[in-house]
């Protein structure tokens, strides 16, 4: 479900998550959970959303009291998790990064090395060196 919502930011928490797995550069995500808090013309609240940003790197600022746009989609559990936020406080831009980009340029580094070292066994082993036998 997709869910639109403008508020105050509440109840701010950044941490690293205790139970996210390791990433492949060996660091943990990066999470900031808030409360949006609703209000309407007279400055009543009239309700909460509950928001988390998750990610291996999360850019730009947001505080308590901040004045928040999020568009995202809903979990199961209710909470809103967008990849993407605006400050309207600051007049700035939150995005979350998960660098798929870098983990598949890791992987093929790592099996290029690792064939390079196979193969430089392989010739270590097997004496063969230079095209030349003995």
């Amino acid at each position: 479900m997709t869910a639109d919502c403008k508020g105050t930011v509440r109840n701010l928490d950044r941490n690293e998550a205790a139970g996210a797995s390791l990433q492949a550069s060996g660091q943990r995500d990066q999470v900031i959970s808030f409360r949006i808090e609703h209000t309407d013309e007279h400055g009543d609240v009239t309700g909460y959303s509950q928001v988390e940003l998750r990610g291996e790197v999360i850019y730009g600022g947001l505080t308590d009291g901040d004045r928040v746009e999020i568009s995202g989609r809903k979990g199961g559990d209710g909470i809103l998790r967008p990849s993407r936020a605006k400050n309207l406080s600051t007049d700035s831009e939150i995005w979350v990064s998960n660098r798929p980009g870098v983990k598949i340029l890791q992987g093929i580094i790592t099996v290029i090395m690792l064939l390079a070292f196979l193969t430089a066994a392989f010739f270590m082993i097997t004496g063969i060196s230079g095209g030349r036998f003995p």
